[in-house]
């Protein structure tokens, strides 16, 4: 099983300018829609600013933590601490497979050299 997977997100609403800060969407396997706030640059390398045109899909790496016939449990806080609900803390969802895009073995390896560094230091 691979380690890290890309979950679909839906960049909807630029919401701070300094640093840039956008609202994300996905959907989970309850069809319930969570939306968040993250920085632009925490969550994609496209040029998001306030003139963007919203919503634009994009992905984000995640932590796989289990994987079941229709659907895969996934942490947020994994690799780059994304923001979640400041309420509760959950980072963790579960979400249908066609929310996800799998990881090539390059990006895989590429990606998990990135992890070990900050992890060890």
């Amino acid at each position: 099983m691979k380690k890290y997977c890309y979950l679909k997100i839906t960049l909807s609403n630029y919401v701070h300018e300094f640093p840039g800060y956008v609202d994300y969407s996905f959907t989970d396997s309850d069809g319930i829609t969570h939306t968040f706030t993250e920085k632009v640059p925490v969550l994609t390398i496209n040029n998001i600013t306030a003139e963007t045109v919203l919503p634009v899909e994009d992905k984000v790496p995640v932590k796989i933590i289990s994987e079941l016939e229709d659907r895969i449990k996934v942490d947020l806080a994994s690799p780059y601490g994304l923001m979640t609900d400041r309420e509760t803390w959950k980072t963790i969802f579960d979400v249908p497979r066609t929310g996800i895009i799998s990881m090539s073995d390059k990006e895989m390896k590429e990606f998990g050299n990135i992890r070990s560094h900050y992890e060890n230091t």
